[in-house]
């Protein structure tokens, strides 16, 4: 059980992360955007180049959080993997530990 606090501790800390980085993410995004307008980058913008500008903004961003998102899955999975090999060959240690103690005992 100890080993499954472990791995939940290792996914807690691992969602954690993963929501600063979106969070920083979307915050270094909407300054960069504010940058440019404020520099007057999308003066005489068309309604459909705007359209088709913000649809771009979006997709790359959807794209970023599915890459996120994946790479959280993966880290969470390794440390579940790591904290069960652990316990395992804990659990052998021991077995192998009350094998010699019992061996010793006849």
């Amino acid at each position: 059980s100890a080993d499954y606090a472990a791995a939940a501790a290792a996914a807690t800390r691992e969602a954690r992360n993963v929501a600063i980085l979106a969070k920083n993410k979307t915050a270094a995004d909407a300054r960069e955007k504010h940058k440019a307008m404020s520099a007057g980058a999308y003066q005489g913008e068309t309604p459909l180049e705007r359209a088709k500008r913000e649809g771009v903004e979006e997709a790359d961003a959807e794209a970023w959080r599915l890459d996120v998102e994946e790479r959280s899955k993966r880290a969470v999975a390794d440390a579940a993997a790591a904290a069960k090999a652990k316990a395992e060959r804990g659990a052998a240690s021991r077995r192998e530990r009350q094998r010699d103690t019992a061996r010793q005992g006849w």
